[in-house]
């Protein structure tokens, strides 16, 4: 009788354990994704390319940079793909930041 059951639960077991793995593993790539758009817009803010800070921080992971200029701010927008968008189609994490520009213009 006790293998009948540990039949029956195992797989929906692996399942939910599977599927809150892929969730953390989701917030984690938010998390990098701001911290991304964070230092990417910085970067542009400065005067430096963007795209290369947000490569170095994201160790060259498939992210998509855009770049923006909104007056004396220096916006962008960052988005990747991961497994675990893919796994529990997920929308893609995406970030915005921006950054005043140095010297205020």
């Amino acid at each position: 009788m006790v293998t009948a059951e540990i039949a029956i639960t195992m797989p929906a077991l692996i399942v939910i354990t599977a599927t809150v793995i892929a969730l953390v593993i989701a917030g984690l790539f938010q998390i990098l994704v701001t911290h991304a758009a964070g230092i990417g817009a910085r970067a542009a803010a400065r005067g430096d390319d963007p795209a290369a800070a947000v490569s170095a921080t994201t160790d060259g992971r498939m992210t998509t940079v855009s770049i923006s200029d909104e007056g004396e701010f220096s916006c962008v927008n960052v988005s990747a793909a991961g497994p675990p968008q893919r796994f529990l189609h997920l929308p893609a994490p995406h970030a915005r930041a921006c950054a005043l520009k140095e010297g205020g213009s």
